[in-house]
């Protein structure tokens, strides 16, 4: 999948703040330039609250749902948030293809799920997270720096930025 929005994937994970307890990290990944469209920290793991991100998202780059491409799949695993009514109901508003990803196969899922691991990595295991607020904080800036300025050898090393206009203009030519 080298096109932008035709796949985007989401997932979460938790993480533990010392004055909130576990939080839940959502991302909203592009598969197509790895950009990620929002990455959201939250209390809860309710389906509503968990979907929020890509809904989001959704009305940011769309507006609308008569100007989503037709074929944007959402990608996600099996968890309940997702398997449920209020992912359906998403899905069908905005007119998207829900795919979940095969059960067993941890690929199926694979761009949310590296994305989870490398924000891991450089960012929520080199800190003991405070709070919720410190937590988003860090996250934000770190967001800036995976989109703008960190390369991906998925991307030919162009920035997700960067492979995402270059696809957006493509697509607009075609």
């Amino acid at each position: 999948m080298r096109e932008s929005n035709r796949r985007w994937a989401t997932d979460l994970t938790s993480v533990w703040t010392v004055r909130d307890g576990w939080v839940t990290v959502v991302p909203v990944i592009d598969c197509g330039d790895r950009y990620a469209l929002a990455c959201e920290v939250m209390k809860s793991r309710e389906a509503a609250m968990v979907l929020s991100p890509v809904a989001r998202s959704l009305v940011r780059e769309f507006a609308e749902p008569g100007n989503v491409p037709w074929g944007l799949e959402l990608r996600t695993d099996h968890g309940s948030q997702y398997t449920g009514k209020d992912c359906e109901d998403l899905c069908r508003h905005w007119g998207l293809e829900h795919t979940l990803a095969p059960v067993g196969r941890p690929t199926g899922n694979a761009v949310a799920e590296r994305f989870i691991q490398t924000l891991k990595v450089e960012l929520i295991w080199t800190h003991d997270w405070e709070s919720i607020t410190e937590l988003r904080a860090a996250i934000a800036a770190w967001l800036i720096e995976y989109n703008h300025g960190r390369p991906h050898q998925a991307l030919g090393w162009e920035t997700p930025v960067e492979r995402r206009a270059r696809n957006l203009r493509l697509q607009a030519a075609a």
